[in-house]
């Protein structure tokens, strides 16, 4: 509705570029901060964003506490609140599922916002992680961390081994929407599905544009025109990881050249494969905490193919 502010928060590698670049930062209805696009300087709004940001994600516990400023809040970031738009900060790495604690970050956000909506896209985990695999497949903690080149069975071996702070407990989304449910109370969270936004834009346009009270006709105007963000580049950035870890191609690059590399690199791209017996281990570590979200939050999981 108009004058409020709604945060999206992810999930990563759930839609959150396409989202940014294609309806938030184009609907008419819409005033975004947070991860803007096309970039220009830098991916956030402004500076403010920028620390702001940081801090929701990185402060320490003491550290945030003693650079929390109301008046910096105030006058820097709610400032920003239009009153005729809905207004959405969106940053998808409030969710980031690499060692990081994503239930203090949301007491964080609640302290700043404490009468936002909460927006959160969701994917089926066995794609989720696969996804993930093709972006960081030398570790299961994420980018940063060393690692030789591993098989997706072998990624999948050492994330089971450390569920709890490798990439596998992130996407227990029951577990995190009930703590978002809690801070902010349930009519206040909206849970979408990623593969209804690649599969039925007109469902997915209608419940987000419902959510964020904006024009049905223009959301789903814009979401039918938007093509998915590719995995080329991610699979530049492994394919240089791996073979090429010296060389910063776009220093020495024209985009152009260097988004036509992309597109051509990813042709050589294989989707991983998951044996029968991962596919089971990610059903049964992922089953329950569906089951309830799907119950709580009246989602239709099952015609996703999500672990049940």
């Amino acid at each position: 509705m108009k004058g409020e502010t709604c945060i999206h928060i992810g999930y990563p590698k759930c839609g959150s570029t396409t989202l940014q670049r294609n309806l938030l930062n184009k609907h008419s209805g819409i005033n975004s901060f947070g991860i803007v696009y096309p970039f220009k300087k830098q991916e956030f709004f402004n500076d403010d964003i920028e620390y702001f940001s940081n801090q929701i994600r990185y402060f320490p516990e003491l550290e945030f506490q003693e650079c929390f400023d109301r008046k910096f809040i105030d006058e820097k970031i709610r400032s920003l609140v239009l009153q005729n738009k809905t207004n959405i900060f969106s940053n998808e790495t409030f969710l980031a599922p690499f060692r990081s604690d994503n239930y203090l970050k949301a007491q964080r956000l609640k302290k700043c916002f404490p009468e936002a909506k909460i927006m959160i896209v969701i994917r089926n985990q066995a794609d989720f992680l696969r996804s993930f695999y093709e972006m960081y497949p030398f570790s299961v903690f994420g980018p940063g961390k060393t690692g030789k080149y591993k098989t997706f069975d072998r990624w999948l071996k050492e994330a089971f081994e450390d569920p709890h702070t490798s990439i596998l407990f992130a996407p227990k989304y029951y577990q995190l929407a009930t703590h978002y449910k809690n801070l902010f109370d349930k009519k206040n969270i909206g849970i979408f599905l990623f593969e209804e936004m690649v599969n039925d834009t007109e469902t997915f346009s209608r419940k987000i544009a419902s959510f964020l009270g904006i024009d049905k006709k223009e959301t789903l105007q814009l979401l039918s025109q938007a093509s998915q963000n590719p995995a080329s580049e991610a699979f530049l950035y492994v394919f240089k990881k791996r073979f090429l870890p010296d060389i910063e191609y776009k220093k020495y690059v024209d985009e152009k050249i260097y988004n036509f590399s992309c597109r051509q690199i990813s042709k050589l791209r294989k989707k991983p494969e998951m044996s029968d017996y991962w596919k089971q281990k990610i059903i049964d570590y992922y089953k329950e905490s569906n089951r309830q979200l799907a119950e709580e939050f009246n989602l239709d999981l099952s015609k996703y193919n999500y672990p049940l």
